[in-house]
């Protein structure tokens, strides 16, 4: 069965090569952070709207694909989105 995750990855502004810090596997923690990133592309489009209307249009597209993509990964947002 697959299994999803989350890795904190530390990025050294003198080296090329990441260095993977931990990984987590907690299904609450991930559904937090799933739900966020959706979050956080939505107001991103938001914000750009009084900006560039257009490229706001394209974000807020962006933001339907990775709301699409985390929901089939992250099976609790599924359900949450459900209940609402």
């Amino acid at each position: 069965m697959s299994k999803i995750a989350l890795e904190i990855i530390y990025l050294p502004s003198n080296s090329d090569r990441p260095l993977r810090v931990v990984r987590v596997d907690d299904p609450v923690l991930i559904r937090q952070v799933a739900k966020r990133a959706i979050q956080s592309r939505y107001q991103q489009a938001e914000r750009l709207k009084k900006v560039d209307y257009f490229a706001s249009r394209v974000k807020k597209q962006e933001a339907k694909r990775l709301e699409i993509v985390l929901t089939a990964l992250v099976p609790e947002l599924n359900r949450e989105r459900n209940i609402k």
